[in-house]
This record gives structure tokens, C-alpha cells and sequence, in this order.
């Protein structure tokens, strides 16, 4: 196990022992969260260049907060003692690949009533719980994912598979993969609702703090078999998922909570906040 690893576990260690966040933790906690919470937009030009200091500075914020929100997102369980262990310079060069290590929530895991004080109080402290992103953090972490975490990764470690997938080598080793895609061709392809809940996902909330002239987005990512005619597959991060669950899934009904599929490091699944959904074609 790496050391950034063993830093995590030792937070993580210490949160489920005190069933709330020590108060050794409590300034990390507060300055991480301002981090999560502040939109870095284009810098304004200037007349002097500006000091590389300055400049490495402002992208290590921005690298941080776009690796504290894939976690918020791929491993919700792991996000607090992530952020506490793990400062926005290791950010830098951690591999997320990684915390597929923690593919359960540690033995009497659970988010106490203190915890979500200790993130209020911080909110309102430094004036930033009616921000978007601090609103993102409370609904993964108390809202949409904690009802329905622990019926996912039953399912999920029993070999249960509610939505059987078709069989595609896009999905092997070796494959063609396009990381983002043009938002025209998403409106294109899959209409304007769809499009509507890509443009809510955290990873599209990210680009548009760093630019909101982009006109393509990771929040749709693709894969191609490399020699046969299997089916191709299309990630879509979507927020709000129950509300566009019934376009993507017209026959399932409510799969609200449903694993999908075995995505890169870790598993897709709907929740009741976002998700990140394979589609097949």
C-alpha cells in the first residue's frame, strides 16, 4: 500500500472512531472546502506577467478541485478522508485508479448528525453554502448517495447484475477511446434533456469555473472495439440521474440505485443525485 494510501486509512480510521470529524481535522476540512467551493475563472490579462509562482498556484487549485470532485463522485465514501489526508499538491500526481482498493465502506461507516453540522458551520462561516458547488458536496455526501450506497455495493460484491450488458471488446485492454466530446454533437445524438443533465454533472460544472467559451466536455466519454463489429460504449455524467433515468432506461423503470456496469477502476451506477451511465450502441 502506497504511503498516500496509508494516509487515507489513518483518516479514515480516525473519523469512524470519533463518529465525527476530530478537531485536528477541522481547518484542513474548512480550507478544502473553500477550495471545492471557489470558481476559478479565466485570470484577467495583465499588462506585467504575471510571477510563475502566481500562475503554478492558481492551476494546482484548479487541478485539486477538479480530482476532489471526480472522487466526490466515483468514491463518495471516500471523499472526506480523501480531502483531509491528501493536499491539492498530491492532487497533482495522485492516480485515482488507486482507491478501487476501497470497494466498500470501511466496517461502521456512517455519516453522523455532527458531520453534517461541521460542514454547516463551515458553510455559513465562509459564506459559501448557497454556492453551487457546496450544494453538489451536501447532496452526494448526505442527500442522494448514503440511502442508497450500501444495497449498491451488496449487489456489487455478491456478483449481482440487475441490467445485463451486451458483450463488447471496447471494454478490453486494448481499445480506441475518445476522452471528450463536442456539446453540438451531444444535443445532436441524444436531444436536449440529456444534454440538460450533462451540462449539471460536476465534471461540466468544472469546465465552465475554468472557461465558459469550451465547447467540448469529459462529461462524455467514448469507447471503440479496436478490430470487430462489437458494441461501442458511451459514458455520459449525468446530474440529477433519477429525472433522466426514464430517457436513457425507457423499459427499467426505476433503476434508481441499480448498478449499471464495470467502468475503468470502478462501477457505474444510477443514484438518486448523479451517475456516470454506459450507454451501449
Amino acid at each position: 500500500m502506497s504511503s498516500k494510501l496509508s494516509q487515507i486509512d489513518k483518516v479514515s480510521k480516525d473519523l469512524n472512531r470519533n463518529k465525527t470529524v476530530p478537531f485536528v481535522y477541522l481547518r484542513t476540512l474548512e480550507d478544502r472546502l473553500v477550495l471545492l467551493c471557489t470558481f476559478f475563472g479565466r485570470q484577467p490579462r495583465s499588462a506585467e506577467r504575471r510571477p510563475k509562482k502566481e500562475v503554478n498556484a492558481v492551476y494546482c487549485c484548479k487541478k485539486a478541485q477538479k480530482v476532489y470532485f471526480e472522487v466526490l463522485e466515483t468514491y463518495p465514501h471516500v471523499f472526506l478522508p480523501f480531502i483531509l489526508a491528501i493536499s491539492p499538491r498530491s492532487c497533482l500526481s495522485f492516480d485515482l485508479s488507486q482507491l478501487g482498493h476501497y470497494n466498500s465502506p470501511p466496517d461502521g461507516f456512517h455519516w453522523s448528525n455532527n458531520v453534517k453540522e461541521t460542514f454547516a458551520s463551515i458553510g455559513q462561516k465562509r459564506e459559501i453554502s448557497e454556492g453551487t458547488y457546496y450544494k453538489k458536496v451536501i447532496e452526494v455526501l448526505f442527500l442522494s448517495w448514503p440511502s442508497t450506497f450500501t444495497q449498491i455495493f451488496k449487489e456489487r460484491l455478491t456478483g449481482a447484475d440487475c441490467c445485463p450488458k451486451p458483450v463488447s471488446t471496447a471494454e478490453a485492454d486494448k481499445h480506441l477511446a475518445y476522452h471528450a466530446a463536442e456539446l453540438a454533437a451531444i444535443v445532436a445524438i441524444f436531444g436536449n434533456r440529456i444534454y440538460g443533465g450533462v451540462e449539471i454533472s460536476s465534471v461540466r460544472l468544472s469546465e465552465k469555473a475554468r472557461s465558459r467559451t469550451l465547447q467540448t466536455t469529459e462529461s462524455v466519454r467514448t469507447k471503440f472495439p479496436l478490430r470487430d463489429l462489437t458494441d461501442g460504449i458511451i459514458y455520459l455524467d449525468i446530474g440529477c440521474a433519477a429525472e433522466y433515468s426514464s430517457v436513457l432506461f425507457p423499459d427499467e423503470g426505476d433503476v434508481t440505485g441499480v448498478p449499471i456496469s464495470r467502468t475503468r477502476e470502478c462501477t457505474s451506477y444510477t443514484a438518486k443525485g448523479e451517475t456516470s451511465n454506459p450507454t451501449y450502441g
